[in-house]
This record gives C-alpha cells, structure tokens and sequence, in this order.
C-alpha cells in the first residue's frame, strides 16, 4: 500500500511510540492486513494503531479534497477542527491519546506537504 495516508501513518506511528513501543508494529500489520497478535494486554495497543491509520487515511482525505484542487494555502488548524469534529473516542483510547494522535498526524500532512 503506497497510498499518502499510509506514509503518514507510519510516520505517526515512529512519533507515537512513546505511547507503546510496539504502536509502529501494528500499524504496519493494520495496515497490510496481517492477522494481529491476540493478547489480552494488547487491546490498548491494537486501538491505538487502528486510530492511527484512521486519523491518518481521513486527514489525508480531508486535506487533499479541501487544499489538493486549489493554490490557497492549507490551514493546519482548520484541518484540525475538521478532525476532531469527525474522530470519535475509540474504546480503551484516552482523550488525550486521540488528541495528541491527531496532532501528530496533522504535523505529518504539514510536513509532507510543504
């Protein structure tokens, strides 16, 4: 998968892992559809890694389709808002977890994209 959303996945998975060092790991197989590990202290992780490549595919989408077809400057906080307005609270997730993994994936659009 070479989709831009995927890139910027894995990017915010290596920023991430401060959150749990095996967050990349399961962003990878979430993201090639490898069958995941089941353990029970896994859980936290697994969703942590699904919102990653959530965030990531639909700030992507959000980005390209707002900024993609016009020369107008993109507006991180904009993109921001529009997150998370659209992102909700995944069980086992924190609020501040889910914050601070669209920050980092806003981050990641904006340094990509410039």
């Amino acid at each position: 998968m070479h989709e831009k959303f995927a890139i910027i996945a894995r990017l915010a998975a290596a920023r991430l892992k401060g959150l749990d060092e095996r967050i990349p790991f399961f962003v990878d197989a979430h993201l090639s559809d490898e069958e995941l590990p089941r353990k029970f202290d896994v859980a936290t992780v697994v969703a942590l890694a699904s919102l990653i490549v959530s965030v990531s595919q639909l700030a992507w989408d959000i980005y390209s389709k707002t900024f993609g077809e016009t020369s107008k400057e993109p507006s991180i906080e904009s993109l921001r808002t529009k997150l998370s307005l659209a992102v909700a609270l995944p069980v086992g997730v924190t609020p501040a977890q889910r914050d601070q993994v669209m920050s980092v994936v806003v981050e990641e659009i904006a340094r990509i994209s410039a």
